[in-house]
């Protein structure tokens, strides 16, 4: 997985400002300017990746969370309207 770090370091940005438009977060306020900003093509790739990292972790902690009424990991049918109430 490429985290927000590596993202970074690959484009060579500071840890400060979008490796996607190389703006800080000061002049990512002002949404009129960010409107004819231009996105660097190339680590467009790198965005998805750090996003999709983000994604794959909540989702392992949010799947077990579910259980954690029923302290089991294989759900029977006798406890899935307790995991489905939970959900």
């Amino acid at each position: 997985m490429v985290d927000g770090e590596i993202c970074r370091w690959l484009a060579h940005s500071s840890s400060k400002s979008s490796h996607l438009f190389y703006s800080k977060p000061k002049s990512m306020n002002d949404l009129e300017a960010m409107k004819t900003r231009q996105i660097v093509t190339e680590k467009r790739k790198l965005g998805i990746f750090s996003l999709h990292a983000w994604i794959k972790h909540c989702d392992c902690l949010l799947h077990p969370s579910y259980r954690l009424d029923i302290r089991k990991w294989l759900v029977r049918k006798a406890d899935k309207h307790v995991v489905d109430a939970r959900k």
